[in-house]
């Protein structure tokens, strides 16, 4: 399985620990419009209220792909 697919597996399975547990724990998220830098200590709430948006069905993921 490639990381992009185990990155993809939680969202389909509603399982944020398994996303988090991919990400080095230097992990920096770069927010593409402002630029601002998120450390994985809080990146992590964001990304667990999407998931809760997920489960309550306020969000949902469609037509994913890999960029890179």
């Amino acid at each position: 399985m490639t990381i992009y697919e185990k990155m993809i597996q939680p969202l389909e399975d509603s399982t944020p620990d398994s996303y988090f547990e991919l990400l080095h724990p230097d992990y920096i998220f770069v927010r593409h419009q402002s630029g601002e830098e998120v450390s994985k200590k809080d990146w992590i709430p964001a990304v667990t209220g999407m998931f809760n948006a997920i489960t309550e069905g306020n969000l949902t993921w469609s037509d994913n792909r890999c960029l890179y």
